[in-house]
């Protein structure tokens, strides 16, 4: 029984088959047609621009050295190149960037004698301008954020907050005293019992300025030896419409002594009679230490004096006597005596 061969479909008789030129003849055209359609299949393929292989067919190992010219190689590379990598010379991209490791970007100065780097560092810290050659601070000088608008620091749970700009920071410091020494207008207020406190030097001990509730406190009660009021005028005290000045240790003067009937009171130096106020009280109502006895009187009324007229003391004692032949006083006497004195004087101006 006849069979056919693969590829062109030949007749292939059997041996017991009688020969049949006709047969044979038709088994030559098809070898002819065969060698033909691939003739013009090869001639089709290079003469084709560009030769194709659309079923991948033309492998690189298949392809003999020097095959193909660098010009179509680099065309393919370049294409290649663009469709996937992005150029050192600038180019743009789609889709994120990632950085592995700790790896980030570093940027050279105009004369690659500086590097500084954008990162992640280690313990997760997002970092700009970090120089890692040895630098003192490893750090680049300065950094600039250039916008139109304000920089804004962001995050979700408080949304955007304009960066404090080196004038934010002056102006929002104008609005307060300075530590070094400064001038302020309107009140300050301590409040809750707090203090003012003032160091005394080289030491760690205050002078206190405080309210203790309804008491203003002036001075510390444990380190605060002296307190001195300076001013140019003296000093006044205020209680609602009456002012009275405060008294200096000069203006005070209080002076005793005795003295005797009929003088005057002296003023104390410095001061005026006006500005005096005495206070006496007898002392000896007979300073001579008259004997009445020697009178032999029968009866005798005593009338002691103490008192004073301006400066003029009058003390001592008055004595209305009579004899027993009589019927009323018949003789008065006024025997002197001592006085106790206390003088205060104010100076008025």
């Amino acid at each position: 029984m006849a069979t056919y061969t693969k590829n062109i479909k030949l007749l292939k008789p059997a041996e017991t088959e009688k020969y049949d030129v006709n047969l044979r003849n038709d088994n030559w055209d098809k070898i002819d047609k065969a060698i033909g359609d691939t003739s013009d299949l090869v001639k089709k393929h290079k003469e084709a621009n560009p030769i194709d292989h659309p079923d991948g067919s033309v492998t690189t190992p298949k392809l003999r050295d020097k095959s193909v010219t660098l010009p179509k190689l680099a065309d393919d590379v370049t294409a290649l190149l663009q469709r996937t990598y992005v150029k050192k010379t600038g180019d743009t991209m789609t889709g994120n960037l990632e950085f592995n490791n700790g790896i980030g970007i570093m940027f050279n100065n105009a004369n690659n004698t500086v590097k500084t780097k954008i990162r992640v560092a280690p313990n997760g810290n997002f970092d700009i301008g970090v120089v890692e050659s040895n630098t003192e601070y490893g750090a680049t000088d300065t950094l600039n954020l250039i916008s139109i608008n304000k920089p804004k620091w962001y995050n979700n749970k408080i949304g955007g907050k304009p960066l404090a700009t080196e004038e934010d920071v002056n102006r929002e410091c104008s609005k307060r005293v300075n530590k070094t020494g400064d001038s302020m207008s309107g009140d300050l207020i301590l409040e809750n019992n707090s203090a003012l406190k003032l160091r005394q030097a080289n030491t760690n001990k205050y002078h206190v300025i405080a309210s203790d509730n309804e008491t203003f406190e002036l001075g510390s009660r444990t380190d605060t030896q002296k307190v001195k009021v300076n001013s140019i005028n003296r000093p006044e005290w205020i209680s609602g419409e009456t002012v009275k000045q405060f008294a200096m240790l000069g203006d005070f003067s209080i002076t005793t002594g005795t003295i005797d009937n009929d003088q005057y009171l002296p003023v104390p130096q410095g001061f005026n009679e006006n500005e005096c106020n005495w206070f006496i009280s007898p002392n000896n109502l007979n300073k001579d230490n008259n004997k009445l006895s020697l009178y032999q009187l029968h009866t005798l009324t005593q009338t002691p004096v103490c008192r004073r007229e301006g400066r003029k003391v009058i003390v001592g004692t008055y004595i209305d006597r009579h004899s027993s032949n009589t019927d009323g006083p018949r003789y008065n006497s006024f025997f002197p005596g001592t006085a106790n004195y206390m003088c205060i004087a104010f100076k008025r101006g």
